[in-house]
């Protein structure tokens, strides 16, 4: 566990020293008086119980659709509403048009669009498992769960009339990416450094998923081998004739008989827990990194109107070379960007402190469930070893009273 711990730590302190950086001076403390006053009241989530459950498949027309029963109940909110996984997507939306630069929790993806998966219990269970995930984890953010279109989409069956997500197009996608890719503009260090850090743990978890489903397979491929022996070793005690060789692999058969049942449990865990798991912190990846570029697009923004201010200043430098109409113009559009840089450089501040205050909490609550989800997956293990030992053992001794 303390090689864990320190393995994290260390990846995290090598992000921070990145490029020679040796202090992102992360405040610890949030950056405004309404986060401190959500920080210090209880969370939601520890005076209500919220959930995600009951799937059910409708048939409006020609849309079918699954819907889920998203409940609240404690003190101040009881409440249930059905909604479509659109709607969760809608929620997310309008979450991260409020809440720009806070790390918001992972949505599950959208999935196949058509074909039979759509609907199979397996698929529609998983989605309903990563939905109660998502809000819980809202629910746990000192920010977030306090937010009212949160506790509009709890409460409300109507929520969508106080909220409306800005929808994107697809061109203005590409071409906002295509700006991006071939930009000159540098992130600053120090978030560059956050940013490198973020990518680097979402490769080492892109790894370990890999990992992870080869020796899932692997288990389930050794798993279904042994199912299939009992019987061949029962073929092959058809054919013997001496008592002693059937009392023994009528003995031998009942390992392979049991093993399955060893390997159920770590099955389940992988499959839907740290499988899961895995999933959901790639997703929290990318997460945090929309967060980061809705920061850089106030840096950004904010060196446009410097550079637009300069510029203006330096014509007025040279009044004499100007006319009276031009420097009128060039004393109001000074004035002007003056203006607006100080209004980004107090947005562009905010930004910053939500992104570094956002990053702490980010990286304790990693750090906390990665231990626990290899601490079970530790358990789950040795579980099956000493499962499959004890059938062993029952063996030999069973072969020594022959």
């Amino acid at each position: 566990m303390a090689d864990l711990d320190s393995d994290e730590d260390a990846l995290f302190q090598s992000a921070v020293e990145h490029q020679g950086v040796a202090n992102l001076n992360i405040e610890e403390k949030p950056h405004s008086s309404s986060e401190i006053s959500n920080c210090e009241e209880k969370l939601l989530i520890q005076t209500h119980t919220v959930k995600v459950t009951n799937p059910e498949k409708r048939i409006i027309s020609k849309d079918q659709f699954i819907v889920f029963e998203l409940t609240i109940s404690g003190p101040t909110y009881n409440s249930t509403h059905h909604r479509r996984f659109n709607d969760f997507r809608n929620f997310h939306s309008c979450l991260g048009d409020a809440y720009p630069y806070n790390f918001l929790p992972a949505l599950p993806t959208k999935g196949q669009l058509i074909g039979p998966d759509r609907f199979s219990s397996k698929f529609v269970e998983k989605r309903r498992l990563f939905l109660d995930r998502y809000i819980k984890n809202i629910a746990s953010h000192p920010v977030l769960s306090k937010s009212k279109v949160f506790i509009d989409f709890l409460t409300k069956n109507d929520w969508k009339t106080d909220h409306a997500h800005v929808k994107t197009s697809v061109f203005d996608k590409m071409s906002t990416s295509l700006s991006q890719a071939f930009s000159n503009k540098q992130r600053e260090k120090d978030f560059n450094d956050i940013f490198n850090y973020v990518s680097l743990y979402e490769d080492r978890v892109s790894h370990c998923q890999r990992v992870t489903n080869r020796v899932h397979d692997e288990t389930m491929d050794a798993v279904h081998f042994a199912s299939i022996l009992p019987e061949k070793i029962k073929n092959l005690s058809d054919t013997e004739t001496d008592d002693a060789i059937k009392a023994f692999l009528k003995d031998f058969c009942k390992i392979y008989e049991e093993t399955p049942k060893c390997y159920e449990s770590l099955h389940q865990f992988l499959s839907k827990d740290f499988q899961c798991y895995l999933e959901e912190e790639i997703r929290n990846c990318n997460e945090v990194k929309l967060s980061m570029r809705s920061r850089d697009k106030l840096q950004y923004e904010l060196e446009d109107i410097k550079s637009g201010q300069l510029a203006a200043e330096a014509k007025l430098a040279r009044h004499w070379e100007i006319d009276s109409v031009t420097k009128a113009k060039a004393e109001f559009d000074s004035e002007a960007l003056k203006s607006k840089a100080a209004d980004f450089v107090k947005k562009k501040a905010t930004a910053d402190n939500t992104i570094k205050n956002e990053l702490l909490r980010w990286n304790a609550i990693k750090a906390e469930k990665m231990k626990n989800s290899f601490k079970k997956l530790a358990d789950e293990n040795i579980k099956a070893n000493n499962e499959q030992i004890k059938l062993l053992e029952n063996f030999l001794k069973a072969v020594e009273q022959q």
